[in-house]
């Protein structure tokens, strides 16, 4: 999730909503987790439609095991987490890979760092959260015989999901504070 520090959304008219709520009556972290966890739902659909996520079977020892790297576990990972700034009270919305998703995974060629010996047609730990920032942002490769460099294109998925709906979720932020701010509204009239 390295690549989501610089995707923000800036909402206009929000802040006016927000003080007519905390006016009304109404504690307002409830409902801007209730925002967050909302309108991040469309950028989540959107991200798990482009994520790559080809999925190619080979057969080790009997079994039927994803080849290296193209498991589908990034796919299946992306998630949203909403929290709290202890510090400032900005609620917000984690868009990314969830940790714990870890699965078997066939590669033809492993090793793992210099010191150990190379093996082939093994099974290792494939783990979303370590290879997601390299996806969305394209990376260099080492090739382990000539040494040579390679580039490996970048293929985004968060930050293409944000910009496709970014109207959609200022549509639904404004909808969920005025329904909040109204509900605030008629309760404090029923009190009176």
């Amino acid at each position: 999730m390295a690549a989501r520090r610089d995707l923000h959304l800036h909402l206009a008219g929000a802040k006016e909503l927000m003080e007519a709520l905390v006016l009304a009556g109404k504690k307002i972290n409830p409902a801007l987790r209730r925002v967050a966890r909302t309108s991040s739902t469309p950028i989540l659909r959107h991200a798990r439609s482009v994520v790559p996520a080809k999925r190619k079977r080979v057969l080790y020892q009997g079994k039927k095991v994803f080849r290296y790297g193209t498991t589908g576990q990034l796919k299946k990972s992306l998630g949203v987490r909403v929290a709290t700034n202890k510090k400032t009270g900005a609620v917000y919305a984690l868009i990314g890979p969830r940790r714990g998703f870890k699965v078997m995974a066939f590669k033809a060629y492993h090793k793992p760092t210099r010191s150990h010996q190379a093996q082939r047609n093994v099974l290792v730990p494939v783990n979303p959260t370590n290879y997601s920032h390299l996806v969305e942002k394209g990376f260099t490769a080492k090739l382990w015989r000539s040494g040579k460099l390679r580039p490996v294109a970048a293929r985004p998925f968060l930050k293409p999901a944000l910009d496709a709906n970014r109207s959609q979720v200022e549509e639904i932020t404004a909808r969920i504070l005025s329904e909040e701010l109204q509900k605030a509204l008629a309760r404090k009239a029923a009190m009176a």
